[in-house]
């Protein structure tokens, strides 16, 4: 079978290897695996309640959240059931996600908590093509009951009766993706007017994939930290596509504040951010190394010269010599 879509380089990874560990999800400080084989019957689930709320090929899937597997399952069952995901920043107040959802033509809203479904029930009546409202926590709402609303466990549960009935439905549903066909719709923070959605397609993403992976020597055994922002096409690069053509293992931080200490329980052996994050390290490290010895100042500065002279070397293509 030919990898040239998510859902079949999804089913492909997870079928290879069903018992690693495809994700980490910290929640109240414990560390929970999610093996390839969960991640792939949770996306399957999500497929299957879409498609049962009549999401069909070509639709699109608006999901608003910090990092988390949920993320990615609602991503992966909305281009599973043939359609593509469209992700809005967390912060967006509700013109702005009233906007993306209205522009991008939702269907569905997947949201992570009562803050975010409140945004869209302030403009659900203002967006006519919108038909459902999922949220994975369900703090404050076990008692709120609206007939477009419905929890993610729900919509498991649906998807999780729907496959008992019709074992080959998921399969079916998965395959009729094109590598042409959008899976994606990126929207810019819109600081510099309305937000501008970028259509990605599915050989476009994979595209990106396998490039990173001609530069970046990368293990099954690998273990990475998600925290940028998931609607972020760098984030979705990262978790996401490069997640599903090298297998190995995301971590999902608890929250914002809990990067840095997270980050030390998993030691990845991958990390990736976009120019400011690694300006806002290296100015910690300069002000640190401002304050230190100067037997301690001198080893820092011959350390980053053979460091610069060592990179430069292997950006060329070159065989760095030992020091």
């Amino acid at each position: 079978m030919a990898i040239d879509t998510l859902p079949k380089a999804l089913i492909s990874i997870a079928e290879k290897q069903p018992n690693r560990i495809a994700m980490r999800n910290k929640d109240y400080g414990i560390w929970r695996d999610i093996k390839w084989a969960e991640y792939l019957e949770n996306v399957k689930h999500v497929t299957l309640g879409l498609n049962a709320l009549g999401v069909k090929y070509g639709d699109h899937v608006a999901i608003i959240g910090e990092n988390r597997p949920e993320w990615l399952y609602s991503a992966l069952g909305a281009v599973c059931a043939g359609g593509a995901w469209v992700g809005i920043y967390t912060t967006n107040p509700v013109p702005e996600c009233k906007y993306v959802v209205e522009h991008s033509d939702a269907v569905v809203y997947i949201c992570e908590d009562e803050e975010q479904l409140d945004k869209a029930l302030a403009f659900r009546d203002q967006t006519p093509l919108l038909k459902k409202l999922i949220c994975w926590e369900m703090e404050g709402l076990k008692h709120f009951k609206d007939p477009m609303f419905m929890s993610f466990d729900e919509l498991l549960e649906m998807g999780k009766e729907i496959d008992r009935k019709n074992p080959e439905l998921f399969k079916q549903l998965a395959v009729q993706a094109k590598p042409q066909d959008v899976a994606g719709i990126i929207y810019t923070s819109g600081t510099t007017g309305m937000p501008k959605g970028a259509m990605l397609a599915h050989e476009g993403f994979l595209w990106v994939a396998e490039s990173a992976k001609q530069v970046i020597e990368t293990f099954v055994e690998d273990e990475t930290i998600s925290f940028l922002p998931l609607n972020h096409v760098y984030e979705q690069i990262y978790d996401i596509m490069f997640h599903l053509t090298t297998g190995h293992t995301v971590n999902f931080t608890e929250n914002t504040d809990t990067v840095m200490a997270d980050m030390r329980e998993v030691s990845p052996t991958l990390f990736h951010a976009v120019p400011r994050i690694w300006e806002k390290y290296y100015s910690a490290i300069v002000l640190k190394m401002a304050d230190a010895t100067w037997l301690k100042r001198t080893l820092y500065n011959i350390a980053v010269k053979i460091g610069t002279k060592y990179n430069d070397r292997v950006i060329k293509g070159e065989k760095a010599p030992l020091p």
